[in-house]
């Protein structure tokens, strides 16, 4: 399950860019194009990705976790919209500054 929520959460974040409306529609339009895509359900997709943003949590880089997350412990996961919304602006803000770079 955790593999196919980090699959489900790879494409997830590519539609987000494309369209941030995707996260704010998350439960009608973005878990339902994921589920299409890997042809499955939408609440697999939702539960996929909840378990893959749990375990990263609980068991990845504590120390990325928190630099990207405040006030993150493994008892305060953030939830599949915060996770997937501050991944599009640290993406986003990441791409800025490089053209801002070169």
């Amino acid at each position: 399950a955790n593999l196919l929520g980090f699959m489900y959460l790879v494409y997830a974040i590519e539609l987000a860019l494309e369209d941030y409306e995707y996260i704010i529609r998350l439960n009608k339009m973005l878990y339902v194009d994921v589920a299409k895509r890997y042809h499955t359900e939408p609440i697999c997709v939702d539960r996929c990705i909840r378990s893959a943003i749990e375990k990263a949590f609980i068991s990845g880089n504590t120390i990325c976790a928190t630099e990207l997350f405040v006030n993150v412990t493994y008892k305060n996961v953030p939830t599949a919209t915060q996770f997937l919304s501050r991944m599009y602006f640290y993406i986003i803000n990441n791409e800025h500054e490089k053209r801002l770079l070169t």
